[in-house]
């Protein structure tokens, strides 16, 4: 319901269109994975990483990030990147699962190791949220919490101008 105009989503998957974009048009969505699809998209499909997006500047509305971003190898440049091709007004809908106690991703750390099976590090709110809000300003979030992890849904928007960001930050500071 917040998708409008171009829509990227980051982490696809392989499955085809995802069931969250299954009535959108299929030519307003692009999808990027680093899988190969099991059968050929409805939609533009790019294998590729989140952190080199081979879009121009601006070139989309709304991107989607749904429980794909503990996955990428540098977290700040995915997330700059996202910025990079979203235009001006635009909204990113991001989908985390957040661990209390999590340490911050330091990716250039010697010891890296991944954080179990599946990821390379885990979110925590407390140092994830002021890394968003450099670049976005939170309209809504969504939080369930659980035992073990809490799930959290983001309507991020990029300012009208990085200008008007620094202003609204130095206001209400996050």
């Amino acid at each position: 319901m917040h998708a409008t105009g171009r829509v990227l989503d980051v982490g696809c998957g392989v499955f085809g269109r995802p069931y969250y974009l299954m009535s959108y048009p299929p030519e307003l969505i692009s999808g990027l994975d680093p899988l190969a699809p099991f059968q050929t998209p409805d939609f533009e499909f790019v294998r590729g990483i989140s952190e080199y997006l081979p879009w121009r500047d601006e070139s989309f509305s709304t991107i989607i990030s749904a429980t794909s971003l503990d996955h990428c190898m540098s977290l700040d440049r995915s997330v700059a990147e996202m910025r990079r091709v979203l235009r001006p007004g635009g909204r990113l809908l991001l989908w985390i699962d957040s661990v209390p106690g999590a340490t911050r991703y330091t990716p250039n750390d010697s010891k890296l190791e991944g954080t179990d099976r599946y990821h390379l590090f885990h979110f925590n709110t407390i140092w994830f949220e002021p890394m968003l809000t450099e670049h976005f300003q939170i309209v809504d979030r969504t939080e369930l919490r659980a035992r073990e992890f809490n799930r959290i849904m983001y309507v991020l928007a990029t300012p009208a101008s990085p200008a008007a960001l620094r202003i609204k930050r130095s206001i209400s500071p996050v």
